[in-house]
């Protein structure tokens, strides 16, 4: 399969979904092979999308967090076997002393996967920053029960990220959003990284997410304040960046680029080390097929766009999907066809 008939079947894919528009990335060894865009911005004008436009990341930025926490470690700030009451004191030592930061890492601290209604509504208000919208959910985990003890189910959380964004500025003393820049994006180059929806700050150059009503997709104005989960959640996937800048995080996972010594070896080895149901520590599934071998994978959508990034284990690749609404049946659609790209390169290449 060529660049071009890639090209096609994803316009012609774009079309038969109905879709906005989707963005697609082949990464083999050390260097991209394939980065196609295809579709609109926004579906009611006719601005092209571009491979350079970033897009929502969801629940797949988890794995910045994660990893920001393991170079924390590194640093010797902290161990992934401490109790996370350790880092935040407001948490009741009684009801949560049992809980270790790697159980946050793999979903396996036994605490709720979001808020209450009510309580994620006041995390918009404006008179609270996202620091604080994390304390108040502190506030709410002191009084809501249990799932489980720590370690013994997998129950996906939200909010157990959004506590670790919590710790990570807790011990840096700033706020996480700028403790990921400073410590993750600026020394990766992820220059496009931003908070919140892609095009918040007014760059109308960027995608817009997607909202499905009565059977057709709305643009939703990424300067409305329900365009994306509560900024508070931002450890838990309310970044966006442009591919380009994803794929300098995938090298890194992959072994590859400029930073991957940004961890020592035993602790990047946690990064793949999986715990209950397969979810690493590194904030990645862990899960294998015939034609790929090993691999990681995660997807993410706030609703309103769509995620989708593997990392090859046993063989070196990297696949990233992006698309600006909440439609994951196209990129299943669209994912043969970029495993037969990469298996046709490999093969050419061997």
């Amino acid at each position: 399969m060529t660049i071009n008939d890639f090209d096609k079947k994803l316009s012609e894919i774009v079309k038969k979904h109905k879709i906005p528009a989707m963005s697609v990335m082949i990464i083999a060894n050390d260097k991209v092979i394939l980065h196609s865009a295809k579709g609109v911005r926004r579906i009611d004008k006719s601005d092209p999308i571009t491979s350079q436009d970033s897009f929502h990341l969801g629940s797949c930025a988890k794995a910045f967090t994660a990893t920001l926490i393991l170079k924390m470690m590194d640093e010797g700030k902290l161990d992934i076997e401490d109790s996370i009451t350790t880092y935040i004191p407001e948490l009741e030592a009684n009801k949560f002393s049992d809980i270790k930061i790697k159980h946050l890492l793999s979903h396996s601290a036994g605490i709720v996967y979001g808020l209450d209604e009510s309580v994620r509504e006041k995390m918009y208000s404006d008179d609270l920053t996202p620091a604080q919208g994390r304390i108040l959910m502190v506030k709410y985990l002191n009084q809501v029960e249990r799932i489980a003890p720590a370690g013994e189910v997998y129950e996906y959380s939200n909010v157990g990220y959004t506590l670790l964004g919590h710790i990570i500025e807790n011990v840096e003393q700033k706020p996480f959003e700028d403790a990921i820049t400073e410590k993750l994006f600026k020394p990766f180059g992820m220059t496009s990284c931003s908070f919140g929806p892609a095009g918040k700050e007014g760059n109308s150059a960027t995608a817009w997410g997607h909202d499905f009503e009565d059977g057709q997709y709305i643009p939703k104005d990424p300067k409305i304040v329900f365009s994306d989960n509560p900024m508070a959640y931002s450890p838990a996937g309310v970044i966006s960046c442009t591919q380009e800048d994803w794929a300098k995080f995938i090298l890194f996972i992959m072994g590859y680029g400029e930073n991957r010594n940004y961890l020592r070896p035993h602790i990047r080895k946690l990064i793949f080390t999986e715990n209950l149901d397969d979810y690493t520590y590194g904030g990645w599934g862990k899960n294998s097929c015939k034609w790929a071998g090993a691999f990681l994978a995660h997807s993410g959508s706030n609703g309103y766009n769509f995620a989708y990034a593997m990392v090859g284990l046993d063989k070196s690749y990297g696949m990233l999907i992006n698309s600006n609404c909440c439609e994951d049946s196209a990129a299943n659609d669209i994912a043969q066809d970029v495993v037969d790209f990469y298996l046709d390169y490999e093969k050419s290449n061997n």
